[in-house]
């Protein structure tokens, strides 16, 4: 028995093949490109052949079903891809990352690090005060077993703080001289290493300087006194400078130094990585723009494709895009999204900002790249969602009522390794 589609009629044995094809419209057997159903289309059976394939009669019909099938496929998977691209961007949450803002999905597991202001390093642990004062005895002990490199104390001062809800110490240690040439004569120098400790409501914060100038050390006591605790998903409205569960409280020095690094990833997108970076200090080299241009050789050129290429302003802040797609030697195609803004020297209002988003990464250490797991549309709505966030965080002057109330630092009193003594701070 005959079925008529589009006007032709169709042998039983040709109905088999539209069945076959049906089932990869509904997902079954999907094949890893529409194309690849045509070959099995159009290859003639023996039945075929003995009905007249040879004299045409088959070549109009079937390669109209070809194209209703590609037409077919491609409608579902354009279907899953706006799937795909709602659900990676429907829901959306903002996080603090230095002075700035920038949105990312809301599923998205972020990690704030790599945190430095004025020249000190910092960390933070989840411990208890106990935990905390047990450690601090440790690195005291460790810091003052050892003469610096005169022959004198390691240690040169011990100064326990005392603030409302939370305590903690500051050790100046390892002094050292040196010298440079200029104009052939000797310039001589010192420097000293800072580490700055303390504890408040389960965490403490670690804020280290290895080589540090010694008139300058005075503004570590004070960062640390103007730390307060907050939630990851809590944006202040406060003015200071977001780290992982905390923030510096203004007011600063606008021309200090101040840089964090934000990175995401998202669950289902092994390959996918998001990095979001504030530092105020200028650019000094190429532009993200020459340094895109010198990359791309003719080699490069041969299996790369430029997305987007220019200048591009986000919320004020004037910048450079880049987005590519590449084929990998291994075949996979993978994209990088890329946006930098010059920055100035040490005003923190005005930083560099790079933001980043590749996808096609291992999830192996040294791996090769693999497939990217969004598609080319789902990656560029992502990007648009995401770099169109970053922003200033608005903020509105607060009065922080003085303490003058010292919490005491339970344990021994301090002691430095030279007998001076030790200090207390009492600081707001």
């Amino acid at each position: 028995m005959a079925t008529a589609i589009f006007g032709f009629a169709w042998e039983p044995k040709a109905a088999k093949y539209l069945r076959f094809l049906y089932s990869f419209c509904r997902g079954s057997k999907r094949p890893a490109s529409i194309w690849a159903v045509v070959p099995a289309l159009i290859k003639p059976t023996g039945h075929m052949m003995s009905r007249g394939w040879k004299h045409g009669r088959w070549a109009i019909p079937l390669g109209v079903v070809a194209l209703t099938v590609v037409f077919i496929l491609n409608s579902v998977e354009r279907r899953e891809e706006m799937g795909a691209v709602t659900g990676l961007t429907s829901k959306m949450k903002s996080v603090c990352v230095g002075r700035f803002l920038v949105d990312v999905p809301v599923d998205a597991k972020v990690s704030l690090q790599l945190a430095s202001v004025d020249g000190f390093e910092l960390g933070r642990v989840d411990e208890s005060a106990d935990l905390f004062l047990s450690r601090l005895r440790t690195r005291e002990n460790i810091l003052s077993a050892k003469p610096n490199m005169f022959g004198n104390g390691n240690i040169e001062s011990s100064t326990e703080i005392r603030h409302a809800r939370f305590y903690g110490k500051v050790f100046v240690h390892s002094r050292y001289r040196g010298y440079s040439v200029e104009n052939d004569q000797r310039v001589y120098f010192e420097t000293i290493s800072a580490e700055g400790h303390v504890h408040k409501e389960g965490v403490s914060y670690r804020f280290v300087a290895n080589v540090y100038d010694p008139a300058q050390v005075r503004v570590l006591p004070t960062l640390l006194t103007r730390l307060t605790n907050r939630a990851e998903a809590e944006l202040p409205t406060e003015p200071g400078f977001c780290i992982s569960g905390a923030m510096i409280r203004d007011p600063h020095d606008r021309d200090r130094s101040e840089s964090i690094a934000m990175s995401a990833t998202l669950p289902g997108h092994p390959d996918l990585g998001i990095l979001f970076w504030t530092n105020n200090a200028k650019v000094k080299g190429r532009s993200l723009l020459e340094r895109h241009r010198a990359a791309m050789t003719p080699l490069t050129r041969a299996r790369a494709r430029t997305l987007r290429e220019g200048a591009r302003t986000i919320n004020g802040c004037a910048g450079e895009e880049v987005a590519i797609k590449v084929t990998e030697l291994n075949f996979a195609k993978v994209f990088g999204f890329a946006w930098e803004t010059p920055g100035s020297d040490r005003n923190v209002f005005v930083p560099h900002l790079s933001l980043e988003k590749d996808s096609g990464m291992s999830p192996r250490a040294g791996g090769n790249p693999v497939q990217s797991s969004p598609s080319e549309e789902a990656m560029r709505a992502l990007w648009d969602k995401i770099s169109s966030s970053v922003r200033l965080r608005p903020t509105h002057h607060v009065n922080t009522p003085r303490t003058d109330a010292p919490l005491a630092l339970p344990g021994p009193s301090p002691t430095v390794a030279d007998g001076k003594g030790g200090q207390v701070a009492n600081l707001d």
